[in-house]
This record gives C-alpha cells, sequence and structure tokens, in this order.
C-alpha cells in the first residue's frame, strides 16, 4: 500500500459452524463461520509467545485432512469505494480473517498482506486514519435488533455504522515499530459523548476480562494479529 491510506471496512456476523469440511466456502461473503477447537487444540494457544497458534494451520486447504475451511477476505477491489483507493493488486493491502472457538472464548486471526506498511504517527496516537489498522467492533445489539431499531440505536442523525452499544478497538499494525496498545472506543452515558482512550494490552488482559491481542509478523509483506475475545 502506498503512503495513501485505504481504510478497508465489511460487516462480519460470526456464527459458529461445524468441524467438518466445507463446500468451497465463500471468501468474500459477509459471514465469518467459527470453527470448534477441541480442549487440546485450545491448549495450543498462547497469547504472549510471538507465534500463531497450531490449529490455524488446519485452514490450509493443502493440509493432510483436507480441509476447506470458511475465511473472509477483504481487500479494495471488493471491498472499497470504486476511485477511493490505489490499489495494485492481492500483494497490496489484502485482509484475511479466520475465526475459531472454544471452552474460553473466541479467537481470531486477521493477516494483512502489502507492500508498504505504515507506523503510526509518532507525534499524535489519534492519528488511525492515515496509518495501518486494524478496527473490531463489537456490540451487544444483534444485527436484526440494528434493523429494527434503526436511527434510534445510532449515534448522530447520519451515522449508520456507531450504536450506543458499540465498542470500537483500533489496533496498529505497523513497519518498524511494534505495538503494545490499542485504542478503545464507546458512547459514554454519563458524558453523553462518543469517547476513546489509548490502553496497553497488558492492562487490557487484566481489566477486560482476560482480552488478548499479540502481533505476529509473519514476513516482511505480512503481518498477523492474534486475537482473542473471552466469553466473559
Amino acid at each position: 500500500m502506498r503512503s495513501e491510506h485505504l481504510l478497508v471496512a465489511v460487516a462480519v456476523l460470526v456464527v459458529a459452524g461445524q468441524s467438518s469440511a466445507q463446500t468451497a466456502p465463500d471468501q468474500f461473503d459477509t459471514v465469518l463461520v467459527t470453527y470448534q477447537l477441541s480442549t487440546g487444540q485450545e491448549a495450543q494457544y498462547n497469547g504472549h509467545d510471538g507465534t500463531l497458534a497450531a490449529f490455524w494451520s488446519e485452514w490450509d486447504t493443502q493440509n493432510a485432512s483436507g480441509l476447506n475451511r470458511d475465511y473472509i477476505l477483504m481487500d479494495p477491489e471488493h471491498c472499497a469505494q470504486p476511485g477511493r483507493d490505489y490499489y495494485t493488486g492481492p500483494a497490496d493491502n489484502s485482509v484475511y480473517i479466520r475465526a475459531a472457538y472454544g471452552q474460553n472464548g473466541i479467537y481470531m486471526l486477521v493477516e494483512s498482506v502489502d507492500d508498504n506498511f505504515l507506523d503510526r504517527n509518532m507525534g499524535t496516537n489519534t492519528d488511525s486514519i492515515h496509518r495501518d489498522v486494524f478496527e473490531l467492533y463489537i456490540d451487544t445489539l444483534s444485527s436484526e435488533e440494528n434493523r429494527t431499531l434503526g436511527a434510534l440505536c445510532y449515534i448522530g442523525l447520519y451515522d449508520a455504522t456507531l450504536t450506543y452499544t458499540s465498542v470500537q478497538l483500533v489496533l496498529s499494525v505497523g513497519r518498524n515499530r511494534v505495538y503494545d496498545n490499542f485504542r478503545i472506543s464507546y458512547y459514554d452515558e454519563g458524558l453523553w459523548s462518543w469517547t476513546d482512550f489509548w490502553t496497553p494490552f497488558t492492562t487490557a488482559e487484566q481489566t477486560m476480562g482476560g482480552m488478548l491481542f499479540e502481533p505476529v509478523t509473519v514476513s516482511p509483506t505480512r503481518r498477523a494479529q492474534e486475537w482473542f475475545l473471552p466469553w466473559s
């Protein structure tokens, strides 16, 4: 990706799936199927070891089990508004998302393929639009409730993204820097406004029910993050 940043966004619904193989899952749809982990597989996860959990290899269609598991591919060709990107092909700003679940919570693997990762501006932590970031939205309202309530649940008259029950997490992907914090944003009922702050990963682990985020450099052109969201 060139210095002009492209913000790629898509609505993803996470639903529980079976462990058996699927028939040609649609990588460009908006439903990301999660796969149940065994106790042994869940024990493979370590949010502090700097490597990807071994169970993610089961998404490789060339493995011995012949699994064909669902994932989401986000790229400007399919997700961006035409004319507002500088996309040059699959090696330029593509994001792959996988998901699994176990007794402890939900696990997500987000991998970005890019030819030029951008570090977050050293002078300001608020500049995420012009840098490479992953954004994760969590909402206590279901998709059906969002559709039913409509404008009643959205913040602002013209915002059809953020609700009064939304939590937005912004996680940076650097070229030369490895970040250990992220931005969390939410609607503060006491202040009657959308508010945000930056918090270290270690703080989130201690104060947000054991939530874990781990950056992993797979190659110079591939950056990954493992996310663990406990059921609590």
